[in-house]
């Protein structure tokens, strides 16, 4: 497998983590915690390589794969920020050379979505205000509802607006903080996952032993785990 085919894979992988049960479907906390776990085994494997590929394009899509990896996967065992960090200085040397593209919006959104500098915003609203709105095919589009998940780029006419921008937030995004989760099994993984979610999120977990039941509603652990007994 070549570089970028690594790139792509672990950038669709990333996605379709970060996209899992939008569409409503449940989600099961043994699937959850494969595709964490295949994600951050991807974006380990990739940054580990060393390599960073020889184009601007091929390193913008590493780079990319690797944002996304990282943002994706809840997984860190302690060098994930170190990571990021070293990935983030890259992406300042290759966003310079690269060109105005799909690809770069992408990449200035994920750039955004670490450090929330306004100039790289400015930058990827100024690619989507070279596009035709009118007509813009389903990869653009999907790259400007990535970019409308921080915010949202009001349209008038036939342009988008480049001047005076009133941004706001995107009314149209799922608000996360109304999820409900449900986690089946209260195992290790269940209720580690159970535990993590809740901090944000209401989360039902569901279990057909009546012992851990009782016992979880009774605020107990039923596995011995530092973490959950807290």
């Amino acid at each position: 497998m070549s570089l970028l085919e690594e790139a792509l894979l672990l950038q669709r992988a990333a996605h379709d983590l970060m996209y899992l049960g939008m569409d409503g479907s449940p989600i099961y906390s043994d699937d959850l915690s494969r595709r964490n776990s295949e994600v951050y085994r991807l974006a380990t494997t990739l940054y580990n390589s060393g390599t960073w590929g020889t184009t601007v394009e091929e390193q913008a899509n590493v780079c990319l794969a690797l944002l996304k990896g990282y943002s994706a996967s809840f997984i860190d065992h302690g060098e994930k920020q170190q990571h990021v960090q070293e990935v983030l200085r890259r992406c300042w040397d290759t966003l310079d050379f690269l060109p105005s593209s799909l690809l770069k919006l992408r990449l200035l959104t994920a750039c955004y979505g670490e450090v929330f500098d306004e100039p790289l915003a400015d930058e990827g609203r100024s690619i989507i205000a070279s596009w035709n709105s009118a007509s813009l095919t389903a990869e653009q589009q999907e790259a400007v509802n990535e970019f409308g998940m921080w915010w949202i780029i009001l349209i008038r006419g036939k342009n988008w607006r480049n001047e005076s921008i009133r941004l706001k937030k995107d009314r149209n995004m799922r608000n996360f903080e109304d999820l409900q989760i449900a986690v089946a099994g209260t195992g290790y993984v269940g209720l580690s996952i159970a535990t993590l979610l809740s901090q944000h999120h209401k989360v039902t977990a569901v279990d057909v032993i009546p012992e851990k039941v009782e016992k979880i509603n009774n605020r107990i652990s039923p596995i011995q785990d530092e973490y959950i007994e807290k």
